[in-house]
């Protein structure tokens, strides 16, 4: 489950996560295949349903590994369809799965899990969540770590660990991950009331993540350009910005894949094949 580069923690050159065997489970890897593919196109329900088969057989075979990959999967997907509690609930029954058999990579579950209580409005509790990611040795995993962790630290105005997460980021040469950078850069310009330099970011992101076809992270950005804009004394712009993320929200017909922070990045991000 290494990221390419998700976003968020998710992204493209996820391997295919076959199960270890010398004859394949060809029902789970079918399912882990299908899913992708229909995720991959923006139908994160028929995504699930891939995930829930996939994470049955894994259990059928009682194969640690595909337990975790399957489980994985169905907790971003439920995430993705912007069900959090679904996909903790989900996340401690694969946990519980995973903890009887000792298997001990679960660093990006807690990411997932961290994501979910961010969604919910849990900041602290998502601060809580991603310590362990924190210190992974994934540098892809990491990064979503510290991206998810300064976002949280936003939205509770801790400009110190704000500050901390946007410097680690700043130093990466990854194009996405420089996105996230400019987005933890835009709060931490709104926090030091620089609301000028907060809108320049902002407005930077949106376009990068709408060349992304991150549509949720575009209108996130857009939100910040507008909270931007009120502070620098343009309400008129701030109401188009939010008229904007309004029209993009009201459009969505079916759940589409990037919709908070698991974002362009590592494992967390897209499923896994």
């Amino acid at each position: 489950m290494k990221r390419s580069v998700f976003l968020l923690v998710l992204l493209a050159g996820c391997g295919s996560h076959a199960v270890n065997t010398s004859r394949p489970d060809e029902p789970y890897n079918n399912a882990m295949d299908t899913g992708r593919s229909v995720f991959d196109l923006g139908h994160s329900d028929q995504a699930e349903g891939q995930y829930r088969d996939a994470l049955k057989r894994a259990l059928l075979r009682d194969d640690a590994s595909a337990i975790h990959d399957s489980g994985f999967n169905l907790a971003t997907v439920l995430l993705d369809q912007d069900k959090p509690q679904e996909s903790l609930e989900s996340l401690k029954s694969t946990r519980e799965a995973l903890e009887i058999r000792n298997y001990p990579h679960t660093q990006d579950l807690s990411l997932v899990q961290a994501a979910d209580l961010y969604r919910m409005h849990d900041y602290a509790g998502a601060m809580q969540a991603v310590q362990a990611p924190l210190s992974s040795g994934d540098v892809a995993l990491r990064e979503r770590a510290v991206y998810l962790n300064g976002l949280s630290a936003a939205e509770t105005g801790n400009e110190g660990v704000l500050a901390s997460m946007a410097s680690k980021l700043g130093a990466s040469k990854d194009t996405a991950t420089q996105t996230d950078y400019q987005e933890l850069d835009a709060h931490l310009a709104l926090l030091r009331h620089d609301p000028a330099h907060a809108m320049a970011s902002a407005a930077l992101v949106v376009q990068k993540r709408r060349a992304g076809l991150d549509y949720g992270g575009m209108r996130r950005a857009l939100l910040l350009e507008a909270q931007a804009a009120d502070a620098s004394g343009e309400p008129t712009q701030a109401v188009a910005l939010r008229k904007q993320e309004a029209d993009s929200r009201s459009s969505l017909q079916a759940p589409i894949s990037s919709s908070e922070p698991l974002i362009d990045g590592s494992a967390s991000d897209k499923p896994e094949k």
